[in-house]
Formats: structure tokens, C-alpha cells, sequence
């Protein structure tokens, strides 16, 4: 199940015009579809404990989505105009505001778009992070470190539409039937 929480209407992850023919994913080195770019956190600051997953139940409200849209704008904002990684997030995001649901660790994926075409996608499967740091470096690599594009400049900024999906963490399947 994935929840979203968007700036505007946008489509999925993987879309992406390659000249003038739309094409709907991107083919790695063993002919395989992927529907976007996947860059690994490092590892997680700690084991995860009971409760430390962000629980799908009840899905993220307002407050929440309207937090992760603007951490992730701020984040990408300043990371365009220093043309680097930040170092910490001091004066992006007050610790004693977050929202206690999105503490918990989740995978998510940060999608740009600009003027509707894919502008930049990563994002983490795993539940390895907070969800709002996760938000925050991966809006950062969207916008500086997806290959198949060049960096945001900053004045594409203000064109550039965010959103936001939010994993439930993996389950086990029996096998591919499972799936299907």
C-alpha cells in the first residue's frame, strides 16, 4: 500500500520522456524494468524496536503530508542554492515540531516534476530512517543526484512540483503467485 502526499497532480516515478518518445520506466544493465532510481541509505542509526515502523493505520493526516511536502521543499531548496548535500538540517525543521507519525521509519520515494515530465525520482524501500529524514536526503538526491538528469538549478525551483510516497514496510510473500 502506498500513501501519497502531494503538492499538485503527478504522475508515477518512472515516467520520463526520452526525446520525443514517452517512455514508461527505464532498462538496467539485465533488460529488467524499474520504475525508478534507488540510491541505499547508510545503515540504520539503530536496531529497529517494536513500534519504530510507521503503522499504515490510520494514513497520514493533513498535518502530516503538509510537513513532509514543505521539509522536503525547504531541504531541496537550499540544497539547489548550495549545490552540495547539507551538512545538518539546522533552520529546516524545528525537532520539537515534527509530527510524532512521521518519527517512525518508513521507505519513501521524493518525485519532481516540472511542467508534468519527470524532473528527478529516488527514494528508499526499506524502513531504514525516520520518515522525515528520509523525505529530506531523498529530495536532496532527486534533485541533485538522479543520473538520468542534470541538477535542479534554482530557477527551475519555483517549477518544480514534489511528491511524496510513502512505503509500508515489505512483507514476505509465499512467491510470485502470491504477487499476482
Amino acid at each position: 500500500r502506498i500513501e501519497r502526499a502531494r503538492a499538485q497532480e503527478l504522475g508515477r516515478c518512472g515516467d520520463f520522456k526520452s526525446g520525443s518518445a514517452k517512455a514508461r520506466g527505464v532498462r538496467n544493465n539485465s533488460n529488467q524494468r524499474s520504475i525508478g532510481f534507488f540510491d541505499g541509505l547508510p545503515p540504520a542509526p539503530a536496531p529497529l524496536r517494536e513500534g519504530d515502523l510507521l503503522s499504515p493505520d490510520p494514513p497520514l493526516g493533513p498535518e502530516e503530508k503538509r510537513f513532509l511536502i514543505g521539509l522536503a521543499r525547504r531541504t531541496i531548496e537550499r540544497a539547489v542554492s548550495q549545490k552540495d548535500r547539507l551538512r545538518s538540517f539546522d533552520g529546516l525543521v524545528d525537532v520539537e515540531r515534527i509530527p510524532d507519525r512521521v518519527k517512525a521509519r518508513a521507505g519513501a520515494f521524493v518525485t519532481l516534476k516540472k511542467e508534468g515530465e519527470l524532473r528527478g525520482c529516488i527514494g528508499s524501500i526499506l524502513p531504514t530512517w525516520p520518515l522525515w529524514e528520509t523525505v529530506a536526503v531523498r529530495g536532496i538526491h532527486a534533485a541533485l543526484n538522479d543520473t538520468r538528469f542534470k541538477p535542479v538549478e534554482p530557477g527551475e525551483l519555483p517549477e518544480i512540483g514534489i511528491e511524496i510516497s510513502v512505503l509500508t514496510p515489505p512483507v514476505k510473500i509465499a512467491g510470485p503467485e502470491a504477487f499476482i
